[in-house]
């Protein structure tokens, strides 16, 4: 009894304290907010750390005892430099090579020859290669978009030729245990997935033999953390797509192709329709990303992988 209500005064507290740091508005680093619910009365306040450095600071890092970061998408540019500054972390670092055998085992095909997102034919040259990489791969692809707007109309120009020989699953129309249960079971299905499809999927073996990146994941700052933390980078004379959005997405990037190879015997392509890896200054981060597997920039190595193994 005296550990729940040790408990109980400890989340009133923090609520306490939420209250006062959102009604008193006094603390720099942090952003507030209000909601409104589209379909009924319910409105909520927030409130978010702009920088959770000094957070961690104060609750972690100064702490006694040892802390280990593991992680496979730490590093942009294989540097920590962006993670360490801004997660306030300022130990040791080590960076290790892959136990994979992407060499053998993998292949990165980027779209080079297609027209950039901004241009008007850009979706339907993007539908256009998403359906002859499914048809390279007989199925057995995930493919990751940036957004359900794409995600959607894309589905609907590509469901019915594709229906005739796989299954196709949508994020959205069920759970995504559910998605992903069809999907290991399924080895001729095809999934059109985002937002959280880019992280903590594992799909081994044959289920999964392409991943497709249909467009670089940068994010759009819609919602008062993110365009804080843009302002914040403005005020002090740096440019947030340099410092900040390109780092982010670059993880995000890493994230993404990490749903491919996740086992020792497991093998496929990665597939970048975003040409703009190829063709923007940036895009060397994204290309420094792909794994250390040979790279193809056009369509025939693609199918002639997929012969050979």
């Amino acid at each position: 009894l005296s550990y729940e209500i040790i408990s109980l005064g400890d989340r009133v507290r923090v609520a306490r304290n939420a209250a006062v740091s959102f009604l008193e508005m006094s603390d720099p680093n942090s952003v507030h907010w209000v909601e409104a619910a589209r379909r009924s009365d319910r409105i909520s306040i927030h409130s978010a750390l702009i920088d959770v450095a000094r957070h961690l600071e104060d609750s972690l890092w100064t702490q006694d005892w040892i802390n280990i970061l593991t992680s496979a998408t730490l590093t942009v540019g294989k540097s920590f430099t962006f993670t360490a500054g801004r997660t306030g972390f300022r130990g040791k670092t080590l960076r290790l090579g892959s136990p994979f055998d992407y060499e053998r085992n993998a292949l990165c095909y980027v779209a080079h020859d297609l027209p950039p997102p901004q241009s008007s034919l850009w979706l339907g040259k993007l539908q256009e290669r998403v359906e002859q990489l499914i048809d390279a791969s007989d199925g057995r692809a995930l493919v990751l978009f940036t957004s359900y707007a794409t995600l959607n109309k894309t589905v609907d120009e590509l469901e019915e030729s594709l229906s005739d020989k796989h299954t196709v699953l949508v994020q959205g129309r069920t759970t995504r245990n559910k998605l992903l249960e069809e999907f290991r079971e399924d080895t001729s299905s095809v999934l059109f997935a985002t937002t959280s499809f880019w992280e903590g999927v594992d799909i081994p073996g044959e289920a999964l033999v392409l991943l497709i990146i249909t467009r670089l994941p940068f994010e759009v700052p819609d919602d008062p953390r993110s365009e804080a933390i843009l302002e914040g980078y403005r005020s002090r004379g740096q440019e947030p797509f340099t410092v900040y959005q390109l780092p982010v997405s670059v993880l995000r990037f890493r994230q993404g192709i990490g749903r491919l190879i996740r086992r020792d015997a497991d093998y496929g392509v990665i597939a970048v329709l975003d040409s703009r890896i190829a063709k923007k200054a940036y895009g060397r981060l994204f290309m420094e990303s792909l794994p250390p597997a040979p790279v193809a920039f056009n369509l025939f190595e693609v199918q002639r992988f997929f012969t050979n193994h």
